[in-house]
């Protein structure tokens, strides 16, 4: 016999309450399509950018970086609430639809997963909302106590976390009380609902609390849903899409600039100027700071915070409407307004802060382009303003006077090479690999031994190989990220026809900065070379027999991940196997390695500009060396080598701890 006052019948909702429910729900899907089409047509203003290729590429992104939560997941207490939350309001969304489906139809089921998969999906959907709950409790507590450094906390968090928690604590608890109201078969599948009907009773007073309980769900979803995207919170809708959109293009290639276009604007003078993928990029942050906490000019005092300069740029851009901002074909503004970014949005100090290290898009749970946006900033400022450091001008000038930042004449390039007997590609271009020098192993006292030393080791293994001498020049990769880009282009094109003439195919270089340059941007005109990082080729070496160490060598040695051959360009091994390869060394690691490795602060053209704190960042990670208690710190970069060896001595730890290359420490092994 049932022994319950009401049926599920008896929650059907009458026809006002249908029409009521009808005006709900298209009075907030009516907001809630003006804001989205609203912020379309922001974006809109933005400059041309295909990011709809590579589909499938895409798609897995999404699963793997959404679905699968992969960057969050690194972080123990956060990234398990976030994951909860996440698979929380997912799951949940789904019992929203049916919720949404039976205002219209009475006892509306959702096909497939209610009419087939009916126990699984109610089992989801009431697990996972009390695990939802508990991440909202998990934040908040985070949010009160913990106080992360850099994470955004103000009232519009508090609200959000609040809404949302309302809505599944809402549809819970009406639940439990149509349970313990109609005794539902539904019960036995949905052991939270189950649990608060046995704590709450029935009758007149339990239907009302259903009802406004309902009514609430109802309001909430679509307040909710609307107030998201006029809040700093868009990122709950737009971060799936920003990850859809994000780069697949090396992490170590700028975008090529057409400087033939004399009526076009170099880099990002104004908000427009940015493509609209930038654009969407300032939607799409979550305001967590994460990208802050990593740079290393933020935690050596600069000014620079790539989350505070995403969100100034996203609040300069929507304080305009779309009429007010030039769209990408020159429609749509009546007439330029004076709006630069550098000096009324961004700071000049902070743009010149960066050290292009890319910890910051590494750590970036949404996929944001930090990088490419500061990039054009300087880009503007060098090409269109003439405005840089006045600490990078005769840098900037020997590399257009005399193709290397030193200034040294080019018939001084192949000086290091003297008594080594190494081909001239210019006497002899019968060779298989070419050795790219770079302008710190030609010019650089330091750095020319570690070119001599990995010179032997080459010879030792018998590599067919030769180099240019002074037809080399500058890669270019140091104007480039200064934002010298004409300067660049000429370096680029006149060291291609140079390699093209000798037909080089295979390139060997000891600089992941020229590394990059060479493999990912040199493409872009015209310049395809199979190029090998001196880490991955001496790595190669060993393990095919052709270098072998014997000789003891007793070291407690950590290795520091250069940025451009690490996060750049997904080398990390190869040179810790070439130091496990030698007899008496033994590795330990610093608190900072791999992807999540701390930059010398060399990167971005800031080896030749001066540091006006008292934290340096080579210092820092001199003590981050001294704390891993090494007596060797090994590089495979010019740029870390020299800026390393400054910080050791900065810190009076240059007697304790010995700098080298990973090319020093094995050729001293091999007899």
């Amino acid at each position: 016999m049932n022994n319950f006052p009401f049926t599920p019948e008896d929650f059907y909702l009458s026809l006002p309450a249908k029409i009521a429910f009808a005006v709900i729900f298209l009075a907030g899907l009516f907001f809630f399509i003006k804001r989205v089409m609203y912020l379309m047509e922001m974006v809109k203003a933005g400059q041309d950018d295909n990011r709809f290729d590579q589909a499938g590429a895409r798609i897995g992104n999404v699963i793997k970086f959404v679905f699968g939560q992969r960057r969050l997941l690194n972080l123990a207490y956060i990234g398990s609430a976030h994951f909860v939350i996440f698979w929380g309001f997912v799951i949940i969304s789904f019992g929203t639809l049916s919720f949404l489906g039976k205002g219209f139809i009475s006892g509306f089921k959702l096909p497939i997963l209610e009419t087939m998969l009916e126990a699984p999906f109610l089992f989801l959907v009431d697990i996972f909302s009390l695990l939802a709950v508990i991440g909202l409790i998990m934040a908040a507590l985070r949010r009160i106590f913990v106080k992360p450094e850099k994470l955004s906390v103000h009232g519009e968090g508090y609200l959000l976390l609040l809404l949302i928690f309302v809505l599944i604590a809402s549809d819970l608890f009406a639940d439990g009380l149509f349970i313990s109201m109609t005794g539902a078969q539904e019960a036995q599948w949905m052991p939270i609902g189950s649990a608060i009907a046995s704590i709450i009773g029935y009758g007149v007073q339990a239907k009302t609390l259903y009802w406004v309980l309902f009514w609430l769900h109802l309001i909430t979803f679509w307040f909710l849903a609307v107030f998201v995207l006029h809040s700093k919170h868009l990122h709950i809708f737009v971060a799936p899409f920003n990850v859809f959109f994000s780069s697949l293009k090396p992490n170590g290639q700028l975008s090529k600039m057409d400087l033939e276009d004399e009526e076009g604007t170099f880099g990002a003078g104004k908000i427009e100027d940015y493509t609209w993928k930038q654009l969407f990029d300032t939607y799409a942050c979550t305001e967590c700071g994460r990208c802050t906490r990593a740079c290393p000019a933020y935690n050596s005092q600069k000014p620079l915070s790539p989350r505070d300069v995403i969100i100034d740029l996203r609040d300069h851009f929507l304080s305009f409407k779309p009429s007010e901002l030039a769209s990408s074909n020159g429609d749509g503004a009546e007439e330029e307004t004076d709006r630069p970014l550098v000096d009324k949005v961004i700071s000049p100090d902070v743009i010149w802060s960066c050290t292009t290290c890319f910890a910051c898009q590494n750590e970036c749970p949404v996929f944001i382009e930090h990088v490419p946006a500061i990039m054009d900033m300087r880009r503007n400022q060098v090409l269109m303003e003439g405005a840089a450091p006045p600490e990078v001008a005769p840098s900037l000038r020997n590399i257009e006077q005399r193709q290397n930042p030193f200034g040294n004449p080019q018939n001084e390039r192949a000086e290091w090479a003297e008594g080594l007997d190494i081909k001239l590609l210019a006497e002899d271009s019968d060779v298989e690999y070419l050795l790219w020098v770079g302008c710190f192993g030609s010019f650089d006292e330091r750095n020319k031994r570690v070119m001599r030393s990995l010179a032997e080791l080459l010879k030792k293994a018998g590599v067919n190989f030769g180099i240019l001498g002074e037809e080399e020049n500058c890669c270019g990769e140091p104007p480039r990220r200064i934002g010298d880009e004409d300067n660049f282009q000429m370096l680029a094109m006149t060291n291609i026809e140079t390699m093209n003439e000798y037909g080089v195919k295979k390139i060997i270089t000891a600089c992941p900065h020229g590394y990059n340059t060479i493999k990912n941007e040199y493409p872009q005109f015209g310049g395809n070379y199979e190029v090998y990082h001196h880490a991955d080729f001496l790595d190669m070496l060993i393990k095919s027999g052709k270098l072998k160490a014997s000789k003891k060598t007793e070291a407690l040695a950590a290795y520091h991940d250069s940025c451009y051959l690490g996060r750049y360009n997904d080398i990390y091994e190869s040179p810790r196997d070439v130091l496990k390869s030698i007899p008496g060394v033994k590795l330990t690691e610093m608190e900072k390695n791999h992807r999540r490795s701390f930059c010398c602060g060399a990167g971005g053209g800031r080896i030749w500009m001066d540091e006006h704190t008292d934290l340096k960042v080579n210092q820092l990670r001199a003590e981050q060396a001294d704390r891993a208690g090494c007596d060797n710190l090994l590089t495979a970069c010019p740029f870390c080598l020299s800026m390393l060896e400054d910080g050791m001595k900065g810190k009076n730890l240059d007697e304790k701890i010995k700098v080298r290359d990973i090319s020093e420490i094995l050729n001293e092994s091999i007899e």
